[in-house]
C-alpha cells in the first residue's frame, strides 16, 4: 500500500513537471470522438474504418474534440478528391489517421519556441514515398517515410523543433499517423523522478490524462486505468 501511494505522488508530481504531451490517434473509439467539416463519407466507409471524400474547392478540416490543439487539413483545388481522408476506429492501438494524397497539413498549437514537434508516421502506399516537410513555425529537415512492404508499414518519427507557437508540418505524397509528440527539447519524457522510469508517457484520451509507464495505463492516482 505505501509503494501505491509513493507511485501515486510521482506520478502527480511528474504530470506538474512533465515536458511531453502526446496526442494519441490510435485509441479513437467513436465517430464522435471527433470533428470534421467539409467531408462527406465514401460508400466503402464501414462502422470502423471511415473514408471521406473531399468536394472541389474545400478545405477539410479533422481533429478530436477532446485535444484540439492538433488539426489536420487538406485543401483541393478544382477537382473533388475521393478518399481524401481515413480515420481507422480502435480500442486496442491499432487505430490511425491517413491523408489520401499529398500535401495534407498537420497544424498543432500551443507550442512553446524551442520545443520539439514529433510525427509518428508511414508512407501510406507501397510505391510512391511521402515525406514530412515544414511549412511554417518551426526548423528541421525533411523526413522521408518509407514505402510499405510485404513487412508492413515503416513507421518513422519525424522531429522538429519549433520557432512559433504554431507549427504546420506537411504530408507531401499521403501519410499514416499515428501521434504527435510535444516535448522540450534534449528531454525524452520529463517523467524521470517516477519510480523506474522506463518507457513513461503522459497522454490524453477522451478528454483525461493518463499516465502509460512500462506499457501499463495508470490514472493520476496511482490506479490501473481500465
Amino acid at each position: 500500500m505505501k509503494k501505491f501511494f509513493l507511485f501515486a505522488a510521482a506520478i502527480l508530481a511528474a504530470v506538474a513537471v512533465s515536458a511531453q504531451t502526446t496526442y494519441d490517434f490510435t485509441n479513437i473509439k467513436a465517430e464522435s470522438d471527433y470533428s470534421v467539416s467539409n467531408l462527406t463519407k465514401n460508400s466503402t466507409a464501414t462502422t470502423t474504418k471511415i473514408v471521406y471524400d473531399q468536394a472541389a474547392g474545400l478545405t477539410m478540416d479533422f481533429y478530436l474534440i477532446a485535444t484540439p490543439q492538433v488539426h489536420f487539413q487538406y485543401t483541393t483545388a478544382d477537382k473533388a478528391k475521393t478518399k481524401a481522408f481515413t480515420v481507422v476506429l480502435s480500442e486496442t492501438g491499432a487505430g490511425y489517421v491517413e491523408f489520401g494524397g499529398g500535401k495534407g497539413e498537420i497544424h498543432i498549437s500551443n507550442v512553446t519556441i524551442g520545443q520539439q514537434v514529433v510525427i509518428t508516421a508511414a508512407s501510406k502506399s507501397a510505391d510512391n514515398a511521402s515525406e514530412l516537410t515544414v511549412v511554417s513555425g518551426a526548423t528541421g529537415d525533411n523526413v522521408s517515410l518509407p514505402v510499405k512492404d510485404n513487412a508492413g508499414y515503416k513507421w518513422v518519427d519525424g522531429t522538429f523543433t519549433a520557432t512559433a507557437d504554431a507549427v504546420v508540418i506537411q504530408d507531401t505524397k499521403g501519410a499514416r499517423i499515428t501521434k504527435v509528440v510535444v516535448k522540450d527539447a534534449g528531454s525524452s519524457t520529463g517523467l524521470e523522478q517516477v519510480e523506474n522510469a522506463a518507457n513513461i508517457q503522459k497522454v490524453y484520451e477522451n478528454g483525461q490524462i493518463y499516465i502509460l509507464k512500462d506499457g501499463v495505463k495508470y490514472n493520476l492516482l496511482g490506479a490501473i486505468a481500465e
